[in-house]
């Protein structure tokens, strides 16, 4: 008896280890719920100790959402005494649940029936399950909205498809996952159907892996779409299956046909152009001309394919050819460049020809191609233009030189004429009686206005002839303007003209002061001139970009369009004598020309606004903030 019980406390003391040592919790509850025996392990996976376990209802450590499948389990424990497993969350100590997989049965002990259980921790198993499953909706939502189309054949039959695929082609899933080999080959265009038997043959007698092709292909609706296949045997499910993958190349697979099309008319336009075409190679070889190019140089097409360019070329041009062509290649296009050539009659011609290289599709240098004018005709008008031009530019110099020097000459005899005249009327005024008196005023005023013409002459020669001494500096505009309209307003109140001034108390520029006082003042002049009586003229000034622009605005007989083309010319005047307008006549026509060439010196513009007769005119002028 004493070996027996030795026997006995042995064997409890190893299951005793076992149960103490093993990582899953075993429990033992009674048909009431009741915890009656539960292993150390519960403290280690729930944080709970034993013997604050023992004696509490297991029900209350169950999450609420499961109570109702772990009382069927209960129950059937109960009921059938077979044996019972269940996933269901405990709730550990720390208040959080815990996955768990329990397998229960009916068992007696101590007379008594109880539920054994072993519960294994499988939080690490569920969270496994939860990413692979969140990982498989992700990975099915990529696929689903991918812009690529997946398919997936096991012996010429469909199994799987993505969304892509069905809105590219129109079928479901359930119509594509009946289709056969002949249903795969019916949705493609006849003119790919035959090539495309051949292939899937092949690839299901294994005799090919990886492919890439593009079809056109008709989807439900009729509609013919190009697609792009890729394909790729792989294992699915345990079987050898292909993947393809299809993108709709449709704009793409368009754009080639127009392509080809293009090529077509290309190569029409290209033989049938009115301007001759050359392709060449990379020494400058022809490689293809067109009609125009052999008509152009009286020679058959055979008797220039192959040549170098520079044999049909004037042998000064030889070496400037070998020279330049090289550099086509690096620039990538042809400037205009000019070359004289000799036809097949030996007529020496000069042509300009413009190109671009082309490459093939590595990127490589493949050709260049140029198209050329005949300039013979146009060079030898261009020489005879400037020609005239250098005789026009003489006749201008000649021009100036005469009015210079007669504007000299006509000064020695006015000052003579002017000087006796001021002496008659100094010294001798009280020897002549009225009339002569007047009459001699007339003489005087006459050689004030001829002495202003003259200088107005001058002033013009040295303009035209870029004689002027001109010396810009540092000054106060607003100041000229104020002191040119205060010189102008008894002028102005003769005709009852009113001068509004609008501009900054001070406008710092470089500027001409006496030139400047000029074209300010003329511009006043002609607006008091022309304005009727009663008027209003306006001066303001305002900043546009890098310039300041001073306008003169008046609201008098304003201009045509013809007459504002005019103005600005040299001797440019307008006639406005006998015309009913109660405006100043007088005036050389050279006002505006000499202000225009002022402000061109200053490196600002001139112009004048008007919306025709009796609207007014605005004259303007911009002048730079810096003349460096």
């Amino acid at each position: 008896m004493t070996e027996l019980n030795s026997i006995l406390e042995n064997s409890v003391e190893k299951y005793q280890y076992l149960i103490n040592n093993i990582a899953d919790v075993i429990a033992e509850i009674d048909l009431n719920g009741i915890l009656t025996y539960i292993s150390p392990q519960v403290h280690k996976m729930f944080g709970y100790k034993p013997e604050k376990v023992i004696g509490t209802s297991f029900f209350n450590y169950i999450h609420p959402d499961d109570m109702p499948s772990i009382m069927d389990s209960f129950e059937k424990a109960i009921k059938s005494e077979e044996s019972v497993s269940i996933e269901y969350r405990v709730k550990h100590k720390e208040g959080y649940y815990v996955n768990v997989l329990a397998n229960g049965s009916l068992v007696k002990v101590d007379n008594n029936l109880k539920i054994i259980g072993v519960l294994k921790d499988v939080s690490e198993k569920k969270i496994a399950e939860q990413k692979l499953k969140e990982s498989e909706e992700t990975f099915k939502k990529i696929i689903n909205q991918s812009f690529v189309g997946i398919v997936i054949v096991q012996d010429l039959s469909i199994v799987y498809v993505n969304e892509t695929v069905r809105k590219m082609l129109g079928y479901s899933f359930d119509e594509m996952g009946k289709w056969d080999m002949n249903d795969l080959l019916n949705v493609i265009h006849p003119n790919d159907r035959t090539i495309a038997k051949e292939r899937l043959e092949q690839r299901q007698e294994g005799l090919r892996n990886e492919s890439r092709y593009t079809y056109k292909v008709f989807t439900k609706t009729g509609d013919l779409r190009w697609i792009d296949i890729y394909g790729k045997q792989i294992y699915y499910q345990g079987k050898e299956s292909i993947l393809a993958t299809l993108m709709d190349v449709t704009e793409r697979g368009i754009a080639k046909q127009k392509i080809l099309n293009s090529e077509k008319k290309f190569k029409l336009l290209y033989e049938n152009a009115p301007l001759p075409y050359q392709s060449l190679d990379a020494n400058g070889n022809i490689l293809d001309v067109n009609r125009a190019w052999l008509k152009f140089f009286g020679y058959g097409k055979e008797e220039v394919i192959g040549k170098w360019l520079g044999d049909f070329m004037d042998p000064s041009c030889r070496e400037f050819l070998k020279a330049r062509f090289p550099q086509f290649k690096e620039e990538g296009e042809v400037q205009e460049v000019q070359y004289e050539v000799i036809t097949k009659d030996g007529s020496h011609k000069i042509i300009a020809f413009n190109g671009r290289v082309g490459y093939n599709e590595n990127g490589d240098f493949e050709r260049t191609h140029c198209i050329f004018k005949d300039m013979t005709e146009r060079i030898k008008f261009e020489r005879k233009i400037k020609e005239s031009e250098e005789k026009l530019r003489e006749i201008s110099r000649l021009k100036s030189e005469l009015l210079e020097r007669t504007s000299h000459e006509l000064k020695t005899p006015l000052i003579s004429i002017k000087g006796f005249t001021d002496l008659l009327l100094d010294l001798h005024k009280e020897k002549f009686d009225a009339e002569t008196v007047s009459i001699l005023d007339e003489i005087k005023h006459g050689t004030e206005q001829l002495e202003m013409i003259i200088n107005k002459l001058l002033e013009t020669s040295q303009l035209a002839s870029g004689k002027l001494d001109f010396k810009p500096t540092q000054d106060d505009l607003s100041f000229l303007i104020k002191f040119c309209v205060k010189n102008l307003r008894g002028l102005a109140n003769t005709r009852n003209i009113f001068i509004n001034l609008d501009i900054p108390e001070k406008i710092i520029l470089k500027f001409e002061k006496e030139k400047l006082y000029e074209v300010i003042s003329h511009l006043i002049i002609n607006a008091i001139k022309y304005t009727l009586p009663f008027g209003e003229i306006k001066i303001r000034s305002e900043i546009n970009d890098d310039y300041l622009v001073l306008s003169v605005k008046d609201n008098g007989i304003g201009l045509t369009e013809d007459e504002q083309k005019k103005i600005f010319k040299q001797f440019g005047k307008i006639e406005r004598y006998g015309q009913g307008w109660d405006i100043g006549i007088e005036g050389t026509g050279m006002g505006l020309y000499n202000s225009k060439k002022i402000v061109e010196l200053h490196g600002g513009k001139i112009w004048v606004e008007s919306e025709g007769r009796n609207m007014g005119s605005k004259f303007c002028f911009s002048l730079p903030f810096s003349n460096e």
